[in-house]
């Protein structure tokens, strides 16, 4: 899916991607050492070499570049082979989402999407890159689970997979207890304790 900019959305001389990349670059090392309020475009044009105006060509600010920074394709984390088991996949699910979200640039995304205006085409797009995508994981999953007879026929995957992602998210945004490595353990254990058969 294409990230949505300014120059998107009107004519005009085509965007730098050399120059893009330089901006994207530059937002990710300040996302990396001071969070979102690091970003500004004044740091980023200072950092990355590229003046202002060409920055506002292709962003209408710094919270824009800095939800493209963060939406910049990562190399896979996923480790080798295929958890056999439902409990192995949901937790292999929830344990990447925990530990993506426990990075520096994985909080200042929980960040971006607590205060992002979600009526912009590029907040729609980051919601779903970051959110969205990880979901429809956990929902194949649990609709596999159901299909091998491991969950409950009628059960409302919808919720189910709310219930074993929210706690995640609950304690990203509140901030009440740490994103531990056990997390994605005790969440899937007890939630399965509850919907398995």
């Amino acid at each position: 899916m294409p990230l949505p900019s300014r120059t998107s959305a009107r004519r005009g001389r085509p965007r730098d991607e050399a120059a893009a990349g330089k901006v994207l670059k530059a937002a990710r090392e300040l996302l990396a050492e001071g969070g979102i309020a690091a970003v500004t475009i004044e740091e980023v044009a200072a950092r990355s070499g590229i003046s202002r105006p060409t920055i506002y060509r292709s962003w209408p600010n710094a919270k824009a570049v800095a939800m493209a920074a963060l939406m910049e394709p990562s190399p896979s984390t996923k480790p080798g082979g295929k958890p056999r088991s439902l409990r192995g996949e949901l937790k292999q699910a929830i344990a990447e989402m925990v530990s993506a979200f426990s990075t520096p640039a994985g909080r200042s995304a929980a960040a971006l999407i607590a205060s992002a205006d979600h009526s912009t085409e590029l907040a729609k797009v980051f919601r779903h890159h970051l959110l969205l995508n990880g979901r429809e994981r956990v929902l194949a999953i649990l609709r596999a689970g159901i299909e091998r007879g491991d969950l409950r026929s009628r059960l409302d995957v919808e919720v189910a997979a709310d219930l074993v992602m929210a706690p995640v998210f609950f304690r990203l945004l509140v901030g009440h207890q740490a994103l531990s490595a056990s997390l994605a353990d005790t969440i899937v254990d007890q939630a399965l304790g509850g919907i398995a058969k």
